[in-house]
């Protein structure tokens, strides 16, 4: 393992000028029985761009305000099965251009994605949600559905979308196996849901799905507020959608943060039951951010 004073050259190997490149780590959580804590971090330059070559001398994990004095694994975990939950706002509120949007980026992501190893479903909501398309690995039939959508209608049950997604369609037998992302189209407008955003994203964080928001929202609106929310509580991101080519990176800059993602484990700092803060630094290059799990439950024996 290498000290931090000699760590190697970061490669810079995807810039997503759409994406949300202010973004601050915002803290969620993950429980489960543990006897070692696994966290997955991606680092990011000041423009959003992933950047590799981080060495385990690099990084500074604290756990319950403690700091791990030995990492048990450092991994680059490359790309594992896919899991791609699409859901797809169809009420009143979204514009016909954005429906255009939402199926170019099925035609971008089947450039990427393996039909042998991962899957995808089509989940539509307004009043309701409702799997359009379950889980497949014929891509074509995802771009067909969507194509082929009931069309707009009424009002938006966003959170309760997203909570009845993660409770239906990510199986808990597989969630060891495969990557899970909800890729969530919508304006982050919420009209009548009887849940709210906190069960939504905890939801996610039970079913380990990492929701990507596109949206063409404004950056200063409530609904691109509530969207930061639910894309950092999970450990994703928003991209805004305001310029011609801002789909294309967006796309770009969601696949390389699933490609090149790093896993440490360690074993809990204390004892302590309950709730664990985990903070990760790259105390050697502070130009970077990290996006990491931030938190973990440690239950009793």
């Amino acid at each position: 393992m290498s000290g931090a004073s000699s760590a190697s050259p970061l490669m810079r190997i995807a810039t997503s000028g759409a994406g949300d490149s202010a973004l601050p780590n915002e803290p969620f959580t993950v429980r489960s029985r543990v006897e070692e804590v696994s966290v997955r971090f991606v680092a990011t330059d000041a423009k959003g761009a992933v950047v590799t070559g981080i060495d385990p001398g690099d990084i500074r994990v604290f756990d319950d305000q403690e700091p791990i004095g030995e990492l048990r694994s450092f991994e680059l975990v490359g790309r594992q099965p896919l899991r791609i939950g699409l859901v797809v706002d169809l009420s009143d509120s979204i514009r016909t251009e954005q429906l255009t949007q939402m199926i170019k980026a099925v035609d971008l992501l089947a450039s990427v994605f393996d039909a042998k190893r991962d899957k995808a479903f089509l989940v539509g909501f307004s009043n309701q949600a409702r799997l359009i398309q379950g889980a497949t690995g014929d891509i074509a039939s995802i771009q067909q559905s969507l194509r082929q959508n009931p069309g707009k209608q009424g009002l938006t049950s966003l959170y309760d979308a997203l909570l009845q997604t993660c409770e239906n369609e990510f199986p808990v037998e597989d969630a060891s196996h495969e990557q899970r992302i909800m890729l969530l189209f919508s304006d982050g407008q919420d009209t009548l849901s009887m849940h709210g955003m906190d069960d939504a994203w905890k939801a996610a964080l039970r079913a380990k799905a990492t929701i990507y928001a596109l949206t063409a929202a404004s950056t200063q609106s409530d609904g691109y507020s509530t969207l930061r929310t639910l894309t950092g509580k999970t450990g994703g991101r928003v991209f805004s959608l305001q310029k011609k080519h801002d789909l294309d990176q967006a796309v770009a800059g969601m696949t390389r943060a699933v490609e090149d993602e790093y896993a440490i484990t360690f074993r809990p700092a204390t004892g302590r039951v309950g709730f664990h803060a985990v903070r990760l630094e790259l105390p050697d290059h502070k130009e970077l951010k990290v996006q990491a799990t931030s938190g973990y439950f440690l239950d009793q024996k």
